[in-house]
């Protein structure tokens, strides 16, 4: 069984990475990854990723994690995203999700909830979109 130090009680706003962990079990991850890249920035996306190691790093595994360079180029925010999911799925895989701190939006209407009502999803997607 994988030692942890339980980290739980902690609170981090971070929005993106409340999304993600709150659909990581319930929406496949394909689509998480298009909602991240559709609506946010390089910017917002590598600061998720570093806060994710950080919060990571507070938590002991058996064996460490890979190392999860900063991205560069033109497919920057695609890569940053694989790599949130690619961490995320290796620490679900230790089932060490719940030593994560929670992590809690900042702004309540920063992401679309997934819903089957796509006329729903439309609407909201294009007041994402009047945002920028």
């Amino acid at each position: 069984m994988a030692a942890c130090v339980d980290v739980s009680s902690s609170v981090v706003f971070n929005s993106l990475l409340c999304f993600v962990r709150t659909k990581f079990k319930t929406l496949e991850i394909s689509r998480i990854k298009s909602t991240i890249v559709d609506f946010l920035s390089a910017v917002e996306i590598c600061s998720a990723k570093r806060t994710l190691l950080e919060s990571v790093s507070n938590t002991v595994m058996d064996k460490p994690l890979p190392r999860y360079p900063e991205r560069q180029g033109s497919s920057r925010i695609v890569k940053e995203t694989d790599d949130i999911m690619d961490i995320l799925q290796q620490i679900d895989e230790r089932k060490l999700l719940d030593a994560l701190p929670k992590f809690v939006v900042d702004n309540s209407v920063f992401f679309v909830d997934d819903n089957e009502n796509d006329d729903e999803n439309d609407e909201i997607v294009s007041n994402f979109r009047r945002r920028d």
